[in-house]
């Protein structure tokens, strides 16, 4: 479709910055060293200004809440595995990456 494009531009970026998070974590290791948790939840706020600054662009279409509105819990649980597994992604990856 029209927005395929979209998807391709943010699964590069997306690609690139996964990337980044490898090199900062050697780079940082390398001078003195920054906390684990620190780089993951650097990392994890930045991801989500980003996808707030997505959802307010209107590249993507209006999506319509009411489903979510109507099962508010759903969505929470959503939400919080969500936010869970990008966290515990990152922290793997920033741990690994100070191991190699």
């Amino acid at each position: 479709g029209g927005g395929s494009w979209l998807g391709f531009v943010l699964a590069l970026l997306s690609g690139t910055s996964y990337g980044l998070i490898f090199i900062c974590a050697r780079k940082i290791t390398a001078a003195g060293g920054a906390s684990d948790l620190l780089m993951t939840v650097s990392s994890l706020v930045q991801r989500c200004a980003v996808l707030w600054v997505l959802a307010a662009l209107p590249l993507a279409g209006r999506v319509d809440l009411a489903s979510a509105a109507a099962e508010p819990g759903a969505v929470a649980v959503a939400v919080v595995l969500g936010i869970v597994v990008t966290f515990l992604g990152t922290q793997l990856a920033n741990i690994g990456s100070k191991l190699c």
